[in-house]
């Protein structure tokens, strides 16, 4: 016995197919549905994918990674899809985002595997779908281009760079955005291009650190800045965190002393002398080991100072040799 069509759900009800022939042309319009069952398919898969947020945490570290990769291949289908008429992966890419947030601790090796290969798995797809796009043009095609771009920045930006997307990837994304048509809605390629900017900041920022380390006037300039923001109660709570930190990078072991090393000294100097009472402090609280490395290369410095700053002996002539 067949359902009366007003008894069935809103998101399943939808217009029944007709054909039409008119001027020799042959018309077919079927499963068009209703702005009212969009707006509930929608929903339908917002309360889905929020419960399979709620079940995988409820699982357990064990089962959380397994439930959440069945979510995440379920929500690449909704980006593969080109059938259907309502675009249900645009309104619903919060839902992506709360599916990769949580990532697992670095110590569960096992959980950090399999959450990375569905990251890169579902980042290959996003990147995937917009290739095979090349060369079509609708309005369908518009709308899985702009979603998987914005899916693919989703993923850039919410997952942190240390499970390991490679740098080709994020080259390969570039190039889709940059040859993507010219219109395309730009405030797509606007936040796209904001992702990649957070993306380069986050995930290169050792290597610009790096190329900087020799540079003696761009670090005076961090420091003066440094020395300007911290209130003066809180700096023995900086030199505590900053000092550990500033040890490893002593090396008195060679001769002459590398640039980074004499660096760090002046620095280290720098503290001493505009802040000596949270310098002591802070030093004070040290182990003794990175103490008394600390403190050698400094007294060193120190010395080397005085001996500079004593005035040269005038040579005089002794009466004795007339």
């Amino acid at each position: 016995m067949t359902p009366a069509i007003d008894s069935l759900p809103a998101y399943l009800r939808v217009h029944p197919p007709a054909c039409n022939i008119k001027a020799g042309r042959f018309k077919h319009r079927c499963c068009e549905v209703s702005n009212a069952s969009s707006t509930d398919r929608i929903q339908l898969v917002r309360a889905g994918f929020t419960a399979f947020v709620i079940v995988a945490d409820a699982f357990g570290p064990k089962l959380k990674e397994q439930t959440r990769a069945v979510a995440v291949s379920l929500y690449a289908e909704l980006l593969k899809d080109e059938k259907s008429v309502i675009d249900l992966a645009g309104p619903t890419l919060q839902l992506l985002k709360a599916l990769l947030e949580n990532p697992p601790k670095p110590d569960q090796q096992s959980a950090v595997a399999q959450y990375t290969r569905m990251v890169n798995g579902l980042l290959s797809a996003s990147l995937l779908n917009i290739e095979k796009m090349r060369g079509r043009s609708g309005p369908m095609v518009t709308t899985k281009v702009t979603n998987n771009l914005l899916a693919a920045a989703l993923i850039l930006t919410v997952v942190p760079p240390s499970f390991g997307y490679s740098r080709t990837v994020i080259e390969h994304y570039c190039v889709l955005i940059s040859s993507s048509s010219p219109n395309r809605k730009r405030l797509v390629r606007k936040h796209t291009a904001s992702a990649l900017h957070q993306i380069t900041s986050t995930r290169y920022d050792r290597a610009s650190v790096a190329s900087t380390a020799d540079n003696a006037a761009s670090q005076e300039g961090h420091a003066s800045a440094v020395d300007e923001l911290v209130a003066e109660p809180l700096r023995p709570r900086v030199l505590g965190v900053l000092l550990p930190a500033v040890v490893l990078l002593l090396d008195p072991s060679k001769s002459p002393p590398t640039p980074i090393h004499a660096l760090t000294v002046s620095h280290i100097l720098s503290f001493a002398t505009s802040a000596p009472a949270a310098f002591k402090e802070a030093t004070g609280k040290m182990d003794h080991a990175p103490r008394e490395l600390l403190e050698s290369p400094v007294h060193q410095a120190l010395g080397n100072k005085a001996t500079l700053s004593l005035p040269a002996a005038k040579p005089q002539i002794s009466l004795r040799t007339f």
